[in-house]
């Protein structure tokens, strides 16, 4: 059986238990809050625990407290946190699964990212209990749950700022949480603010010095304006306003060099490393390029000209103002 970490919540919420569970996932917090949920709710002389480190010594033991019954409770909890290896352990619990106590409930936990079904232990799991895999939350599903909680702590949010806090913070559901609840105490007004996101996570440019180049590369409009505001008050407003016009030039010049270099024939690795892409910050580069078209690309790039000239050439010119026109017209495109 599989269980969704909802499915898993309600069910230990309701006091109905499976002889046996398997906890994996990259979705660290959650897990460790489910198990934090056991640990709190279950006196303590019915919770026994094993580190990886000692559940290959103690294999024995840990057998030893399945089979015993529980202390004034309906129930046991042996948690056990899975060694790399072991042979000998996977063994003697798979055979205690095949005929489990109905009091005692055995939760073993990995960092895997998912179930091996091959594996003879997590098959005889799924069997007699069920398997639930904490996977990373998609970053909507993040958004949607952050800004559900914000508005538990008694707090609204724009899908504006939410969407800037999830993509400062990641979509570990742990941090974010941490970040929502200093975020909370720290705004001052009922409606929380894009600027008070940015001040309650001590933002700083040097946190991610690439955003304004990937969100320009993205054409994500309403992110380029709102990472801006924040990007032009990070010091000197004509300095930043020049720093802010030569990351969104490069990232323009870039996808205008892989239009050409494609037509060209160049295969796609070739483009990989002659622009020297990065595997992670620009896997999305080839799919962002074919949705502009290289004459787009141009009229961009001597958008970002006529502006550079502007704002070196007209000193009265407001330079926030000046770079905000021209990411608005880049992002049209």
């Amino acid at each position: 059986m599989e269980l969704t970490p909802a499915q898993l919540s309600k069910d230990w919420k309701d006091g109905s238990y499976h002889p046996a569970y398997y906890l994996c996932g990259e979705e660290a917090s959650s897990k460790k809050a489910a198990l934090s949920f056991i640990k709190k709710n279950a006196d303590s002389f019915n919770v026994r625990e094993f580190s990886k480190t000692t559940a290959l010594a103690k294999t024995s033991e840990i057998v030893s407290e399945l089979l015993s019954l529980p202390v004034f409770s309906s129930h046991r909890f042996i948690i056990v946190e899975i060694p790399d290896s072991g042979v000998v352990f996977k063994k003697a619990l798979a055979d205690y699964l095949k005929s489990p106590l109905a009091s005692s409930v055995l939760i073993l936990h990995s960092e895997e990212a998912k179930p091996d079904m091959r594996d003879s232990l997590i098959h005889e799991i799924s069997r007699q209990g069920a398997v639930c895999v904490f996977a990373k939350l998609k970053e909507n599903e993040a958004i949607s749950q952050a800004i559900k909680l914000v508005k538990k702590n008694g707090k609204d949010i724009s899908r504006e700022a939410c969407e800037f806090l999830v993509r400062e913070v990641g979509t570990d559901w742990g941090l974010l949480t941490q970040e929502i609840e200093k975020l909370c105490l720290f705004a001052e007004e009922t409606e929380v603010s894009l600027k008070e996101v940015a001040l309650s996570l001590g933002y700083r440019k040097e946190s991610d010095p690439f955003l304004l180049s990937r969100l320009i590369e993205k054409r994500d409009k309403k992110m380029v304006l709102s990472h801006l505001t924040l990007f032009l008050n990070e010091g000197k407003t004509q300095d930043q306003a020049f720093r802010a016009l030569s990351q969104m030039s490069a990232v323009i010049l870039k996808q205008l060099k892989a239009k050409m270099m494609f037509e060209a024939g160049q295969e796609k690795a070739v483009i990989e490393k002659n622009l020297r892409l990065h595997p992670y910050w620009d896997k999305g580069f080839f799919d962002q390029l074919s949705r502009v078209e290289e004459r787009t690309l141009r009229n961009n790039l001597k958008s970002c000209l006529e502006t550079e000239i502007k704002l070196k050439s007209q000193s009265w010119l407001n330079p926030a103002m000046e770079i905000e026109l021209l990411a608005d017209v880049i992002c049209d495109h």
